[in-house]
């Protein structure tokens, strides 16, 4: 490399050094993140099902810059050849993206009043209703432990998967096309 050729500013330098690869990190980790969430609900799509029956449920809840989604996660218990599991997935990839929920004990105490909305208050009915219900449960024959109550194809899965695979082929042809550059 010829760094003579150099012709950057400071920032366009420090963008260039820092923040071009913490964003195709960020840009694959989607893409691949998201090629593992649609393999994993693929592949349970041919699991077996039994019975189950919830034993808890939790209201858990994410932010979106000035708004609140709410979803109920669900502990359920399942027999599978005399052997008791117990797993809190509802699709067979959720564990990927289970961080982004958090429980409701974090819930931010100025913001109280999204506990008051519609959909907060359908999901506290919704958890009401959970607990003791029977459910149908999918499992994994080869491992019974990996299980889930939903067994499709979730289509929100290809949202991560394009914009990883776009943004991170626009920033790999950015940073093939400023190497070139320097080996010139």
């Amino acid at each position: 490399m010829n760094f003579e050729n150099w012709q950057y500013g400071v920032i366009p330098t420090v963008f260039i050094c820092v923040l071009l690869p913490l964003f195709l990190y960020y840009s694959y980790w989607l893409f691949i993140s998201g090629i593992i969430g649609l393999h994993r609900m693929e592949e349970s799509t041919r699991w077996k099902y039994c019975i189950g029956e919830v034993k808890n449920a939790e209201i858990k809840y994410m932010s979106f810059s000035e708004d609140y989604r709410f979803r109920l996660k669900k502990t359920y218990n399942y027999v599978v050849d005399d052997v008791e599991y117990e797993s809190n997935q509802t699709y067979a990839s959720d564990y990927l993206f289970e961080k982004e929920y958090k429980s409701l004990d974090q819930f931010p105490k100025n913001d109280e009043i999204f506990l008051k909305s519609n959909q907060f208050i359908q999901t506290e009915k919704e958890k009401e209703i959970q607990t003791g219900k029977k459910i149908t449960v999918y499992y994994d024959k080869n491992n019974p432990k990996r299980s889930c109550l939903i067994n499709k194809i979730n289509s929100q899965v290809y949202l991560p998967i394009c914009m990883g695979l776009f943004f991170g082929l626009v920033l790999t042809i950015f940073a093939l096309k400023l190497i070139g550059n320097l080996t010139e």
